[in-house]
């Protein structure tokens, strides 16, 4: 993997310090960028900075808030906070050795740099620390942080994979990473966005190579086919959230279910016909109006 690649992959189990905490507040001006509020003003003349050393630090207002003790500071308008780096850097701009750490706008440290992989999506930061294999985490553990450096899932909870929240929900992992296959063995299940698991790490990988999301009471699932003259690599279905199968996995695709539909699609016509049909949660055919299919559209798609 080329190392621009592998930066954005490695952007990390230790107690850390939290010195912002809930008095933190970050807010977007009207082009979409964050900045901290002081006084219910938002503060923009905000820096990253970096001395003869080639070490980097945050100045605000034109003051210097940390140290130069970063070898990198990654600054995105877009991002509520600072993703930081502590360790050696390529040549080519990729991270062989080190560790990565969040600050908030302001510069405080709300993550040492000591976990082996952090992205921030949807204003949520994602931590980790394990084994990284080709540049992608195995067998460690997860937790999530708000903007505001408050937990919002525990690490302590040994998540070894926490998907991104979809429709109030987020895919949960627990298992091991078999290198030689490149697949995960363990069970799955889904917790709501206050981190409650709504759906218990019970749905093996024996049985679903991986469920995808939830959606009104239903959660799709995927079955990998072994057929080589298939064009797809698997076939989709729902479970419902006690694990019971509900509709099976004969579908090449599934979209969410919305105001009792979802849009499935296949590619053996005798089964959907052409461009696909719509089903009810019984998995019985069904014919939205064209009010239905277009509000359907706003709401859920592939």
């Amino acid at each position: 993997m080329k190392a621009h690649v592998k930066m954005l992959w490695l952007l990390c189990f230790l107690p850390f310090s939290v010195a912002t905490g809930q008095n933190y507040q970050c807010d977007t001006d009207a082009n979409g960028y964050w900045f901290p509020m002081v006084n219910g003003k938002l503060v923009k003349s905000i820096e990253i900075v970096q001395n003869p050393a080639k070490k980097y630090a945050v100045k605000v207002e034109g003051k210097l808030t940390t140290g130069y003790i970063y070898d990198i500071i990654f600054e995105d308008k877009y991002k509520p906070l600072y993703i930081s780096y502590k360790g050696t850097v390529t040549e080519y701009g990729g991270f062989d050795v080190g560790k990565f750490g969040v600050l908030d706008k302001l510069g405080n440290e709300i993550l040492p740099c000591e976990y082996d992989l952090i992205y921030i999506e949807e204003n949520l930061c994602y931590y980790y620390q394990g084994k990284i294999v080709d540049y992608f985490p195995a067998n460690g553990t997860w937790g999530i942080l708000n903007y505001n450096g408050t937990e919002k899932i525990p690490f302590g909870l040994k998540y070894n994979q926490i998907g991104m929240f979809k429709n109030g929900y987020a895919r949960v992992f627990r298992g091991v990473f078999n290198q030689e296959t490149e697949m995960y063995i363990g069970n799955y299940g889904f917790i709501d966005e206050k981190g409650n698991e709504v759906v218990e790490c019970s749905i093996s990988t024996e049985k679903y190579n991986h469920p995808i999301s939830v959606s009104e009471g239903m959660i799709s699932v995927a079955i990998k086919i072994n057929d080589p003259d298939q064009i797809y690599n698997y076939l989709y279905g729902f479970i419902a959230m006690k694990g019971k199968e509900k509709i099976p996995c004969i579908y090449t695709e599934v979209s969410d279910f919305h105001n009792g539909i979802s849009h499935v699609d296949s590619n053996n016509i005798k089964i959907c016909g052409c461009g696909g049909m719509y089903i009810d949660k019984t998995g019985k055919r069904v014919y939205p109006s064209k009010k239905e299919v277009d509000n359907y559209y706003e709401k859920c798609r592939f």
